[in-house]
């Protein structure tokens, strides 16, 4: 992450932060994935990036649900469907996107 940081290449930077979490919670260091989880979905918003959300949120969701707190894991996998919705259809809100497609 200090290799993309350093040369730019902020856009990988939530992404590995995803994976980072990811790792953490198969190795069962869940409150370090926690932590690096929530550090990527801020990273995604502050790039603006529909896609990285998404990607941050989900293992944001997965660390919650792997922890026992189904109440987050619930909240964080919504947010990301909304946002992976809005991504994908410009901005507008999921029902203007399947209203637009049928």
């Amino acid at each position: 992450m200090d290799v993309a940081r350093a040369t730019g290449q902020l856009y990988v930077v939530p992404t590995l932060m995803a994976g980072l979490t990811r790792a953490y919670g198969m190795l069962g260091r869940l409150e370090e994935a926690a932590v690096v989880a929530e550090e990527a979905v801020e990273e995604a918003r502050l790039l603006h990036s529909g896609q990285q959300l998404v990607f941050a949120l989900t293992q944001q969701s997965l660390v919650a649900g792997w922890s026992g707190d189904e109440e987050s894991a619930l909240r964080h996998a919504e947010e990301a469907i909304e946002s992976g919705a809005a991504s994908a259809s410009g901005g507008a809100p999921w029902p203007a996107t399947r209203a637009r497609w049928r």
